[in-house]
């Protein structure tokens, strides 16, 4: 699926487009993505928008590009701020690194 034939689709239904496409509910994404169904409900009916990472694995369970399901100027990931930047890349706190 191409990120031109999901253009003119507003975020908030491009998620429930491209999940519906993989054959998931709401809750076996949130299953399979790690993530509350609250949050999947709340990006797909309220509009929220979710954090990087929230993005980035909802992508990665869905196999496609963090752009096609979150089209912003900046590779869908413009709500980042510096301190998620450096979250993404830290280990899981109950990590014995």
């Amino acid at each position: 699926m191409g990120s031109a034939t999901l253009s003119p689709v507003p975020r908030t239904v491009r998620l429930t487009l491209v999940r519906e496409a993989a054959g998931l509910s709401r809750d076996a994404l949130a299953v399979y993505a790690g993530i509350s169904p609250r949050t999947v409900y709340n990006i797909e009916v309220r509009g929220k928008q979710p954090h990087r990472a929230t993005k980035r694995v909802l992508a990665l369970t869905l196999g496609v590009a963090v752009e096609e399901i979150f089209p912003t100027e900046n590779g869908g990931l413009a709500n980042e701020t510096p301190a998620e930047a450096g979250r993404w890349n830290r280990p899981p706190r109950d990590s014995a690194v």
